[in-house]
């Protein structure tokens, strides 16, 4: 008896090896066709990834990011057609997604993509309305849109930039009253908008009458909060107390825009007075600038002289002092123009937006001195994003300020941003000068990094690092 050891199959004759081959044949040719139907199957089921969305959020604090299971509504559109309507996308605390939303096969055809929060199972919200009563916080007034054109299918995940398409309103107290605070109504604006995610605006709907609003007590007696329908409107502010009594105040025309955040500074007098100061803030959101003066019309907060130890600018107030003749904000400046973009013209200390009250903005040299760099030696006075009336120190101005005041006055050190690498560092502490090297064309920074080490002047580029700015006065 033979034996194939390629089939181990016994065999008594020659004439049965052409059926041999055959059956030899017909299985390894079976065998492969399943194999690659399997393969083409894996191969399909790889080739079209799943859509994936990194969010950001501009201009909003990093404690305010989105949260674990939030959901957001995303539309993707190809070539004018719908791919996908308001597909619910999941968070799991660093990126949306949801099992089963793919991409097209067609790798080279762009999509735009479209997304909103919060969530709406119905449609994507072409009306929205704010809740009139915010008394437990104003996370669901709070709308959010973002586009993506030109997105082409791929494994990575995207990132979409959101962007809040209502206003916030923080109302800050100075209750001398000797009353305690129940309630902040905000009334005269319509809270209904019309919302077009393409162009991410939202417009009061029209014949909608006005509503009051009641604000979210962040700390009681102190501050107060809302998320408003941006429009121009007669802004109503009632402050009720716990002994029944009403205070009210109107501001008229207040515009109200997209995206921003502003402060409404309130003086509850003795007296039963309240005066209001309506400004832009980078608190939370982008700054907004100056909306319109206190109740009296005259910019001072009432009827009391301004403080000469104190300088508001931009709705911020700053400590100043003067030492050997000069005046110096005490304060790291925390003022951003209107058209100043985080991450490319100012960071936050240690990456955090909440950290802007104590420990000011970290900014790039170009946006400091307003866009130009001064030439190299020249002694012309730099105002920058300083106020009006004040301006930047030369480096010399602020060595001899350093030598004049304890390591203390500088307090809180805010570090710097290290613009090249993308990365916060406490390690030392730059404040920026007007100054530029004549030799070497870099910028004198002050930099102290604690006792052990001398304060001195350090020669940087000027696009190395993002740093705190203290202005002096003319």
């Amino acid at each position: 008896m033979k034996f194939r050891n390629y089939l181990c199959l016994p065999i008594t004759a020659d004439k049965d090896l052409s059926s041999l081959h055959i059956m030899k044949y017909s299985f390894v040719l079976l065998f492969l066709l399943l194999s690659m139907g399997c393969s083409n199957s894996t191969e399909k089921t790889l080739e079209i990834p799943e859509i994936r969305i990194i969010p950001r959020i501009e201009s909003r604090t990093a404690g305010e990011m989105f949260e674990y299971q939030d959901v957001i509504g995303l539309s993707v559109t190809r070539e004018g057609e719908s791919y996908l309507d308001n597909r619910p996308l999941m968070f799991d605390g660093s990126l949306f997604s949801e099992v089963g939303t793919l991409w097209y096969a067609d790798k080279e055809s762009p999509a735009t993509l479209t997304a909103y929060y919060p969530y709406q199972p119905s449609s994507h919200p072409f009306r929205f309305s704010i809740s009139t009563d915010q008394r437990n916080g104003c996370g669901p007034s709070d709308l959010l849109g973002s586009i993506l054109p030109g997105v082409l299918p791929t494994f990575q995940p995207i990132e979409m930039i959101f962007h809040h398409l209502f206003a916030e309103l923080n109302i800050l107290i100075d209750n001398r009253s000797g009353k305690s605070i129940t309630e902040v109504v905000i009334g005269g604006f319509v809270p209904t908008a019309e919302i077009d995610l393409k162009t991410l605006l939202a417009v009061p709907v029209p014949g909608t009458p006005a509503s009051d609003v009641i604000a979210y007590c962040v700390e009681p007696d102190e501050w107060y909060q809302a998320v408003l329908i941006p429009q121009r409107a007669d802004l109503a502010v009632n402050i009720r107390t716990d002994d029944g009594a009403s205070y009210t105040q109107v501001i008229p025309e207040t515009p109200i825009a997209d995206g921003e955040s502003y402060r409404l500074r309130v003086r509850l007098t003795s007296d039963a007075r309240i005066d209001m100061e309506m400004t832009g803030d980078i608190m939370n959101w982008g700054y907004a600038g100056i909306i319109d003066k206190d109740g009296n019309g005259d910019g001072t907060g009432g009827s009391e002289e301004p403080d000469p130890t104190v300088l508001t600018y931009g709705g911020e107030t700053y400590r100043i002092e003067e030492v050997n003749g000069k005046i110096w904000m005490a304060e790291n400046l925390r003022y951003a123009p209107a058209s100043a973009k985080f991450e490319q013209d100012y960071w936050y200390a240690k990456g955090d937006k909440a950290n802007v009250a104590e420990y000011g903005l970290l900014y790039r040299y170009q946006m400091a001195v307003g866009g130009t760099n001064p030439a190299p030696n020249d002694a012309a006075p730099v105002q920058g994003i300083c106020p009006d009336g004040w301006r930047i120190p030369t480096s010399a101005e602020l060595m001899a300020l350093a030598e004049a005041v304890p390591l203390e006055f500088f307090d809180p050190q805010a570090g710097y941003y290290q613009i090249n690498f993308l990365n916060y560092s406490s390690s030392k502490h730059y404040l920026i000068s007007s100054t530029v090297d004549g030799s070497t064309g870099k910028v004198n920074y002050l930099r102290f990094w604690g006792s052990s080490h001398p304060i001195a002047i350090a020669p940087l580029y000027d696009n190395r690092i993002a740093a705190s700015l203290r202005c002096i006065k003319d």
